[in-house]
């Protein structure tokens, strides 16, 4: 979390602070509507976006990358709209910025 400083680690009073503190601070954040949780892991060879939907309404998230989305299967390119329903998941797998992709 964030904390007065700035710094990533500290503690936020709420998680909407937090989220928003994390986007103003540590790093970019993929854009997504209120109500849709991102994350995003790495390993050395590819990049794992986590999108969850927590609203009760479908949610629509434009992809910043290309990769697959791996609940379905389906091959999704940058600039996609991935449409999350009411309480929705999505992963996307991506190569890693290492492997030759635009971030």
């Amino acid at each position: 979390m964030i904390g007065p400083s700035g710094q990533c680690g500290a503690t936020a009073t709420s998680y909407a602070s937090a989220i928003a503190a994390i986007r103003r601070t540590c790093g970019k954040v993929h854009a997504a509507p209120a109500g849709v949780e991102v994350a995003e892991r790495r390993t050395d060879d590819h990049r794992f976006l986590f999108l969850l939907n927590h609203g009760q309404d479908k949610a629509t998230v434009r992809l910043d990358r290309s990769g697959t989305e791996l609940l379905t299967g389906h091959v999704l390119d940058a600039g996609h709209e991935l449409v999350l329903e009411p309480a929705g998941v999505a992963i996307v797998k991506a190569p890693s910025t290492a492997a030759g992709t635009t971030p």
